[in-house]
């Protein structure tokens, strides 16, 4: 069984992901080791480490398609004559386009993408 002293920022994280939790420890560095451990799980599987090039593609995807809904949206809006709708479009159209652009420059930030 893995010990636990009173300093549980000693223990490392790759420790952490080896063992698991320990069972038998006090309440405040239970709390403690559970959140060094949440932290280390969502570094190593993906949360923080995903590569710029593959969040820049789901960027630029969910820019485009949000792009494609606005002018859709601004479209019927304005054959419509709702006003409303179309600035909404539009505006949405315009999110769209921002995301898509911030798509573009994380994959082209990516370090291996060169």
């Amino acid at each position: 069984m893995l010990e636990v002293g009173i300093f549980p920022n000693v223990i490392p994280m790759a420790r952490l992901l080896f063992y698991g939790i320990p069972k038998r420890v006090n309440r405040g560095t239970s709390i403690a080791i559970m959140t060094m451990y949440r932290t280390a799980r969502k570094h190593c599987s993906g949360g923080y480490m995903e590569d710029l090039n593959s969040k820049g593609i789901k960027n630029e995807v969910k820019g485009a398609a949000k792009e494609m809904k606005g002018k859709v949206r601004g479209d019927v809006g304005d054959a419509t004559d709702n006003t409303s709708e179309h600035l909404k479009g539009r505006a949405e159209q315009l999110e769209g386009k921002v995301q898509k652009n911030f798509g573009k420059g994380e994959k082209n930030a990516d370090p291996d993408n060169h």
